[in-house]
C-alpha cells in the first residue's frame, strides 16, 4: 500500500483534486457528528477496547474479531475520548479512494476509470456516513479494495511480491471483519478458472496462504480458548439465517429489492442506467470463458469485476442472517468500476462525433452523482444526529445517580454501559426468567422505545408498582424513556 501513496504526491492530476475533496467532506461531517450518540454496535467495540486497556468486563461474541477494539485499547492509554479513535478511521476511508483509482486503473488499463472510480467513492454516501461511525466497515471495505489490487496485480504481472502484500493485507482486514476475507473466494474462483490444474503447482499460493494464516493464527487461537471451538464456525452459528438456503435466499431477495429501491434516490435515474450498462457490458466475459482462460486481457478484467460484484452479495447473503446496507459494503468497488466504465464507454462514443460534447457528458454525469449522492449524504447523517440522545442522557444520569457496582437493566445495554461506567444487561425473554435471576445489585429498570424491548418488560413496572425517578417526553408528552427504581 505504502509504495502506491508517495508517488501521488509527484503527480499532478485530478486525483489530488478528489483526494482533497473527500477528505473536506469527511472533515465537515465528523465536526458535525462529533458528540453524537453511539449506536449499539459502536459502543460494543468501545467497551471491548475498555476490556483490554482497563480490564472492564465484557462478553466477547464470535462475529467480532477483536483487532480494532485492540486498537482502542491501545488508543485509551493515550486518551480515552473518542478522538483517535475517530481519526484512525478517517485515515483508512481516504485510503479507500486512493485505493479505488488503482483499483479501477488495474482492471480495464484506464486512468479515467480509476479517476471517476475514485470520484464516486469519495461522494458515494454509505461510505462518508460509515466514516463517521466507530464501526469495522470502513475498515474493512478498505482492505477489500487493496487486497482485491494488489491479487489482480499478480495476475496481470505475474509477481509474486504482490500476491504476498495481498496476502497480507486481507489477513489483516479479516482481523477487522471476517467478511474482508470473501475476496480470498473471488481470487480462488478466477484462478479455477484461469489457471485449471496448475494452480495447485504454483508455490506462491502456498506461500500466500501461509502468511495469511500464520497473521490470523493468534486470533484463531485465543477464540478457540474463548468460544471452547472454532471460531468461524461459532461466528457462522452466531449469525448464519436459522434456514440456510430459505432464509440465505430470502435476505439475497431483500437485498436485490432494496438496490433496485435504492438506485433512482440514490444515484439518479441516469447514473443508475450506467451502472446497469456497465453490468451488461460484463456479459462478454460470461460467454466467452474460454478465451478468459486463453488470457485475453480484457475480459479477465471484466471476469474479475463479475467476481468481485456477485461473490461477496450471495455469501453475504447466506452467513448474515438479515440485511443491512454495511453488510454489502464490498460489493461496491465493483459497482463504482462498472458506472465508471459505462460512462466512458458512452463519452468515447460522443467524442468520436464532438469532442466538446463528451466534455460536457462527464461534467453533467459528475454533477448529477455528486447532487444525488450528497444529497442523501446530508439528509442521512442530519437525521440522525440526535438519534439514541434520551439513551445517552440517562445513562449520564445513572451514573451521577448510582454507586460503582449497581446493575442495570435495559435493553440498550452497550450504550448505557459505555456512557454510564455501570455494569448493564439485557432483559430476558420472559418475566419468569428475569425473576430467577439473582437481583442483589439490580438498580435501574430502563424502558425505551429504543431496540424493542420483550412484551412483558412494559406492563412490569405497573405490576410491580415500581417508581419512575426519571423520563424523557416527546413534545407531545409521551414517553420515549423512563428509569424505575428497582428495590
Amino acid at each position: 500500500m505504502m509504495d502506491k501513496i508517495k508517488p501521488i504526491t509527484k503527480l499532478n492530476h485530478p486525483l489530488i483534486l478528489i483526494l482533497i475533496f473527500g477528505f473536506i467532506l469527511r472533515v465537515y461531517y465528523s465536526f458535525l457528528t462529533w458528540n453524537h450518540t453511539q449506536f449499539w454496535d459502536e459502543s460494543v467495540y468501545m467497551l471491548m477496547g475498555r476490556y483490554w486497556s482497563e480490564g472492564l468486563y465484557y462478553q466477547f461474541t464470535a462475529a467480532r474479531p477483536i483487532l480494532f477494539s485492540v486498537i482502542i485499547a491501545g488508543f485509551n492509554f493515550i486518551s480515552t475520548s473518542e478522538f483517535l479513535p475517530r481519526m484512525f478511521i478517517l485515515v483508512f476511508s481516504m485510503l479507500a479512494i486512493l485505493g479505488m483509482y488503482y483499483l479501477g486503473r488495474s482492471l480495464t488499463d484506464n486512468k479515467n476509470i480509476g479517476l471517476f472510480s475514485a470520484f464516486l467513492t469519495s461522494i458515494f454516501y454509505i461510505h462518508i456516513f460509515y466514516t463517521q461511525r466507530l464501526l469495522v466497515d470502513t475498515l474493512s471495505f478498505t482492505f477489500f479494495i487493496w487486497s482485491a489490487y494488489y491479487f489482480y496485480e499478480y495476475f496481470k504481472k505475474d509477481n509474486n511480491k504482490y500476491f504476498y502484500i495481498a496476502s497480507v493485507i486481507v489477513a489483516i482486514g479479516f482481523l477487522f471483519r471476517i467478511t474482508t476475507a470473501l475476496i480470498l473466494l473471488v481470487v480462488l474462483i478466477y484462478t479455477m478458472v484461469t489457471d485449471g490444474t496448475k494452480m495447485f503447482r504454483k508455490k506462491e499460493y502456498y506461500i500466500g496462504a501461509l502468511i495469511f494464516l500464520l497473521i490470523i493464527s493468534p486470533y484463531l487461537i485465543w477464540g478457540y480458548f474463548q468460544f471452547d471451538g472454532f471460531v468461524l464456525i461459532k461466528a457462522f452459528e452466531t449469525n448464519a439465517p436459522s434456514n440456510f438456503w430459505v432464509g440465505g435466499y430470502n435476505v439475497l431477495i431483500r437485498y436485490i429489492t432494496r438496490f433496485l429501491l435504492l438506485i433512482p434516490n440514490v444515484w439518479a435515474i441516469p447514473t443508475a442506467l450506467l451502472f446497469v450498462g456497465g453490468f451488461i457490458m460484463m456479459h462478454e466475459c460470461l460467454i466467452g470463458l474460454d478465451l478468459v482462460k486463453k488470457g485475453d486481457k480484457k475480459l479477465r478484467g471484466e471476469f474479475f469485476l463479475f467476481l468481485m460484484f456477485i461473490v461477496p452479495l450471495i455469501a453475504i447473503s447466506f452467513l448474515l442472517n438479515h440485511d443491512e446496507d454495511r453488510y454489502i459494503f464490498n460489493v461496491f468497488p465493483a459497482i463504482f468500476v462498472l458506472t465508471s466504465l459505462f460512462t466512458f464507454y458512452i463519452y468515447d462514443i460522443i467524442k468520436k462525433s464532438n469532442k466538446i460534447a463528451s466534455i460536457g457528458w462527464i461534467i453533467l454525469i459528475v454533477g448529477l452523482a455528486a447532487f444525488s449522492q450528497l444529497q442523501v449524504t446530508d439528509m442521512t447523517i442530519k437525521s440522525k444526529l440526535s438519534s439514541y440522545n434520551e439513551v445517552k442522557e440517562a445513562a449520564l444520569w445513572i451514573k451521577d445517580n448510582s454507586n460503582p457496582n449497581d446493575i442495570v437493566v435495559t435493553h440498550s445495554y452497550p450504550q448505557t454501559q459505555y456512557y454510564s461506567w455501570r455494569y448493564s444487561r439485557h432483559f430476558p425473554k420472559t418475566q419468569a426468567e428475569f425473576e430467577q435471576l439473582d437481583q442483589t445489585n439490580f438498580t435501574y429498570f430502563v424502558v425505551s422505545v429504543f431496540e424493542r424491548s420483550p412484551e412483558w418488560v412494559y406492563n412490569y413496572p405497573a405490576q410491580k408498582n415500581l417508581t419512575a425517578v426519571k423520563a424523557w417526553l416527546t413534545s407531545d408528552s409521551q414517553p420515549v424513556l423512563v428509569i424505575y427504581k428497582l428495590n
